[in-house]
């Protein structure tokens, strides 16, 4: 399976992923209408031909006038498969006598990461068979995300393969979901899943210097500063189970302040009002199981123990990574309060 990822006009949103380094899902909801062909409900087992069918838009290479082909397969259906890949209903689709495209409109009403899918099969006879694709296009036709999956002469007649592609980032606006299917081929439990982002803010204070202590401090080296990280679920969705990891640098010229604040680790978590339901433990610098992880080489590994120096700070921390447990309410928000020491 081949995925081709191009993806447009989502440089902002991608770049503020990757300075907060937040992962999450936020509660999937399928847009895709019609997705394994269960409308119209084929009168007969076997092949039901049809000029349209509900939600998508057919087309055929050959220009057949009855394009459609609503397949209800049946026990004694030869060279076709005879059952529906898992949670695909009863029925699947051909396009009629030859290759085609079946293509349904699409509208993201936010950015945010896609999930989309197709599950294929051979008919008739077994063979080697390529191009069982899915493309997304956008408004101006471009194919911006693609995936696709083949057969070889060896897989059984019944075989279905899925191609899948997942946390795909796509701007908001208006997309086309397309299936290219070669002859002889089916396709059914279509998949466009979409996770709205997360909104996540950043801001800072001067917390403390060492002239004016916690009185008007200024930044200056020696200071500390409060760093403020807020993240909120959107209004209609909770994010899944045990998901959400944040990856804070440590910025140029501080460093982490390591000492517990008020008993709560060097991280303390805030919750949010209306609650996040999020609960976040704080063990040691030293646990693996708390909710508090460190890096001192630049997140590629997760086990380094910070050891405070005499002003409470550990130059070597280059990231710290928070994981909140549970899952997120919709609407919901929490906060993350960190400190660190200017150089």
């Amino acid at each position: 399976m081949q995925v081709l990822q191009r993806v447009l006009a989502w440089a902002a949103r991608l770049l503020l992923f990757c300075m907060l380094g937040i992962s999450a899902s936020a509660g999937a909801q399928e847009l895709l209408q019609n997705r394994s062909f269960e409308s119209p409900v084929a009168p007969a087992n076997g092949n039901n031909f049809y000029v349209t069918i509900p939600n998508w838009t057919v087309t055929s290479a050959t220009g057949n006038p009855q394009p459609a082909n609503i397949v209800r397969p049946w026990a004694g259906y030869a060279g076709n498969p005879i059952v529906t890949p898992t949670g695909g209903g009863v029925q699947y689709f051909d396009v009629n006598s030859s290759a085609g495209t079946l293509r349904q409109t699409i509208t993201l009403p936010a950015a945010g990461l896609v999930d989309f899918s197709a599950w294929f099969s051979v008919r008739d006879d077994q063979q080697a068979l390529s191009g069982l694709t899915v493309n997304i296009r956008n408004a101006g036709n471009v194919v911006v995300a693609s995936v696709s999956t083949s057969f070889t002469a060896a897989n059984p007649i019944g075989l279905w393969k899925q191609a899948a592609a997942t946390n795909i980032p796509l701007a908001a606006g208006s997309y086309t979901f397309e299936i290219v299917l070669p002859d002889p081929a089916n396709v059914d439990l279509a998949s466009f899943v979409w996770k709205p982002p997360l909104s996540i803010t950043k801001t800072s204070s001067a917390y403390s210097d060492p002239i004016r202590g916690t009185t008007n401090p200024l930044r200056i080296p020696g200071g500390v500063t409060e760093y403020l990280i807020t993240v909120t679920s959107p209004a209609a969705y909770t994010v899944s189970n045990n998901t959400i990891a944040i990856v804070d640098a440590t910025p140029p010229n501080a460093d982490l302040s390591v000492v517990s604040i008020g008993g709560a680790g060097p991280a303390v978590f805030v919750q949010g009002s209306p609650s996040s339901t999020l609960a976040y433990t704080y063990t040691s610098l030293a646990s693996t199981t708390d909710d508090i992880q460190f890096s001192n080489n630049g997140g590629a590994s997760w086990t380094y123990t910070p050891v405070p120096n005499a002003n409470g700070v550990d130059p070597a921390v280059t990231h710290v990574r928070l994981r909140p447990r549970g899952t997120m309410a919709a609407g919901s928000s929490f906060r993350f309060r960190l400190r660190y020491r200017v150089r």
